[in-house]
This record gives structure tokens, C-alpha cells and sequence, in this order.
């Protein structure tokens, strides 16, 4: 469903830039290609979102669009703050760049009907943190934490192209596609920013032109806050959209030759950037690598691994406990609170960032009042440092007490996925370590 609406929303974005049928069904196939439905498609939707509003302000700048524009912003604030950040920059450009380009946008009275919409969409939020006892406390703890950390995520080294090996096997290519990208982006937007601002007349150009390009500015911090494809899935929408609005500026044989042109390499280097991430490619090539999951009247499809995870975590004692407060799962991993009927004891549910002394204390403490019986430390490495060495330097004070009073369960339930801790005092029938 998801990822249906936003794939609509690239279409729609793209609707006067793509001239036949063919053209359309080719972009469509680009925006599906990076769409990964086993990361968060929700935010990806955002980004498509937000060009769609964008570009429908662009093409009738009245009062009504300009507060749908800011209440997609408080929306997207609400889905994530750097959603929200971003999406103010973008807005932020396109009223700056629409005033020097003598396209008024009815100046003070733009700005408050976007504020109006800002808080009409960052409602839910709003009242959140009114009525959620803590729930103020805990977000002005988390932005402070921020602050202090100098990061918005857990960084990883940009994959530039002179550190990746030439692709002498087809498994490699991929790697090579996704990391010329990382170069390619960044040099792009600059590059035809420039020449737009240089540009004597402005009035040419595709409603969807100036969107992709204030878009896609401020996600370029996104790509490289944490430079994987994932992160990158965000990024290169507004790129996606950018390149056929460009050409759009050339006229016949010359527009239609280059939008053909531009859409298979597109189409190519797409179809290579995301083939590892990208479950339609490798589903249709081999079933095997995917494991069969009915959630209600769906048959899902998931990672084979991440599948008989999810097959062994309900045969564990804590799935049926019949208490909602009773186990911890870290360091990250907060799915399978709702897969196992569970509610997070403490607000933490990501012990990937260095935590404060205190803060670690009070979690404890936390633990202690709900009786947490039970710790499931799944082992996945986010970013090549072993799960267990990063839990003990972001939050030491934690760690040493639960092997304090904690035991693991040998041997473990979930193989070498995950750990399964039990509180040593409690402990009935099950073989742990002496």
C-alpha cells in the first residue's frame, strides 16, 4: 500500500514530463526498483510526498496549497524530525527562489497559513507529548543526547569508488553502481542549481523542476548521515525526478532522444544499485532465499534468516509468559516486541548511541520495578563493530549489571541470530552458563 501511494506520487510528479505510455511505465519501474519493502517504505513515501505538494504549489501558488505545504511538513515532522527538518528547508528555498524569480507567494500571508498547516499536521505529536505522562521528559532528553552526540544516526564510511574493487564478479557490480551514486548526486544538484540560478528567465521551466532540486539538497545529508543503500533510497528520488525535468527543457527530437536515453540508463543503473536490497529482483530469481509467513489471511515473504528467527522466537518460554513487561530486547530490534505480544519496559528501544551515567541508572531501576525476567540481544552488526563490544561502550553501566544479574541460556534457542539472557535467580530447568 505504501509503497503504491508513493510510486503514484512520483508519477504524478512526473505526469507532464513524460510525454508517452512507455515512458511513464519505464520511470514507474525505476521508482519500484528503489522501494525496499523490508526497510522503512514509510519514509521513502515521505520524499514523494513531499515533491508531489511541492510541485502542486509550484503550478498554483494560493493560500490553500501553501498550507497543505506546511501541513505535509508538520506530517512529516510528526513521521520523523529530519523529515520535517528537511522538508522546512525545501519549502524554505522554493518561497526564497519563487520571490527572486518575481512568482510572489503572497509574502506574510503564505508564511502563517503554512504555520497554520505546520501545526495541523504536527498535531498528533502535539498532543503526545500533552497527554503521554513522560513523553515530553523523554524527548527533550533524546534531543539533548542528540545535541551532544554531533550525529543524527550511526555513521558509516561513504562506499567512494576508488574503496570499492573493480567489479570482476557479478556480485560486485552492484557495489560499484551504488557507489558512483555517492558521487554523482552531490556534483549534480550543485552543478544544475548554478545554472538555474544563472539563468535569466525562469519562467520555462517544469513545475516539478525547482521541487526535486530544493528536495534534494537537504537529503543529501540523509545519504550520507549513514552511507548504505537504504539511506540512499531516500536520497535519490528527487535525483530521479531532477533528470527528466531537466530534459524536459529541450524540445523535440532533442527532448525525446534524451529522455529515452536518460531512462535506460536509469533504468539499468537502478536495476544494479539496488539488487541486493531489492526483494521483487530477488524473488523472481530464486524463491529459496525467502521464507513463507501468514500474518492473518497474507502469505508474506521474508528474508529466509530473518523468517526462522521470527519461527524460533515464538517457541521461547518469554512468548508465552502471558506478562507484557517482562522482557528487554536490545540493542536494537523493537519489531519483535509486537511479533512476541510484548510492550518495551523502559522508553530505550535503540542502546546504539553513548547514554548518560544516570540515564543508564534510571533504566535500570526501570527494569527492577517491571521484574524484567527475560533479555533478548539480537547479535547483527549495523556497522562491522560486534554487538556486544558496542553495547559496552554505549552504555557500560547497563551492560555490567545485566551480566550481573543476568544468565545466558546455553545452548541458545536462536543460534548465533541472537542471545537469550534469564535472570539467574529465576532460572527453572534451563542449562546455563555455570
Amino acid at each position: 500500500m505504501v509503497t503504491t501511494i508513493g510510486i503514484w506520487c512520483g508519477l504524478a510528479v512526473a505526469e507532464g514530463l513524460l510525454s508517452s505510455a512507455i515512458e511513464k511505465g519505464v520511470f514507474g519501474v525505476i521508482l519500484a526498483l528503489w522501494f525496499f519493502p523490508f526497510y522503512r517504505a514509510i519514509d521513502q513515501l515521505v520524499v514523494l510526498v513531499g515533491l508531489w505538494v511541492a510541485t502542486r504549489w509550484q503550478m498554483d501558488a494560493n493560500r490553500s496549497q501553501a498550507t497543505w505545504a506546511g501541513l505535509f511538513t508538520g506530517w512529516a515532522a510528526w513521521v520523523g524530525r529530519n523529515h520535517g527538518l528537511y522538508a522546512l528547508v525545501a519549502f524554505g528555498i522554493l518561497f526564497w527562489v519563487g520571490r527572486k524569480a518575481e512568482q510572489p507567494r503572497e509574502g506574510w500571508e503564505a508564511a502563517i497559513n503554512f504555520s497554520r498547516g505546520v501545526v495541523l499536521g504536527y498535531l498528533p505529536m502535539l498532543l503526545a507529548l500533552v497527554w503521554v505522562p513522560g513523553y515530553w521528559e523523554r524527548n527533550l532528553y533524546f534531543m539533548e543526547r542528540l545535541l551532544l552526540l554531533g550525529s543524527t544516526n550511526l555513521a558509516l564510511p561513504v562506499p567512494w569508488p576508488w574503496r570499492v574493487s573493480w567489479p570482476r564478479l557479478w556480485n560486485e557490480v552492484p557495489d560499484y553502481a551504488m557507489a558512483w551514486l555517492f558521487v554523482f548526486l552531490p556534483f549534480f544538484f550543485i552543478l544544475v542549481w548554478v545554472w538555474f540560478l544563472l539563468q535569466k528567465s525562469k519562467k520555462t521551466f517544469a513545475p516539478s523542476f525547482l521541487p526535486s532540486l530544493a528536495f534534494g539538497l537537504p537529503y543529501l545529508h540523509y545519504i550520507y548521515s549513514r552511507a548504505d543503500r537504504e539511506h540512499l533510497a531516500l536520497g535519490v528520488f528527487p535525483f530521479l525526478v531532477a533528470v527528466p525535468a531537466l530534459l524536459n527543457t529541450l524540445s523535440g527530437n532533442r527532448r525525446r532522444l534524451g529522455m529515452w536515453l536518460a531512462l535506460g540508463v536509469l533504468l539499468v543503473w537502478s536495476a544494479w544499485a539496488t539488487w541486493p536490497e531489492n526483494a521483487w529482483l530477488q524473488y523472481s530469481l530464486s524463491r529459496e532465499q525467502f521464507f513463507p509467513y501468514r500474518v492473518g489471511k497474507d502469505q508474506l515473504w521474508l528474508p529466509r534468516q530473518e523468517g526462522e528467527l521470527i519461527q524460533k522466537m515464538y517457541l521461547l518460554p518469554l512468548a508465552n509468559s502471558g506478562q507484557k513487561n517482562d522482557t528487554l530486547i536490545a540493542p536494537y530490534g523493537p519489531g519483535f516486541y509486537v511479533l512476541l505480544g510484548k510492550k518495551s519496559p523502559v522508553w530505550e528501544i535503540y542502546y546504539l548511541f553513548p547514554d548518560f551515567a544516570w540515564s543508564q541508572d534510571e533504566t535500570w531501576r526501570k527494569l527492577e520495578r517491571e521484574n524484567v525476567r527475560w533479555m533478548l540481544f539480537e547479535r547483527k552488526s549495523l556497522d562491522g563493530k560486534e554487538a556486544e563490544t558496542r553495547m559496552n561502550e554505549t552504555h557500560p553501566l547497563l551492560w555490567r549489571r545485566i551480566q550481573e544479574s543476568f544468565a545466558e541460556v546455553f545452548p541458545s534457542p536462536l543460534g548465533k541470530a541472537a542471545r537469550l539472557f534469564e535472570r539467574k535467580e529465576r532460572i527453572f530447568g534451563l542449562a546455563v552458563q555455570p
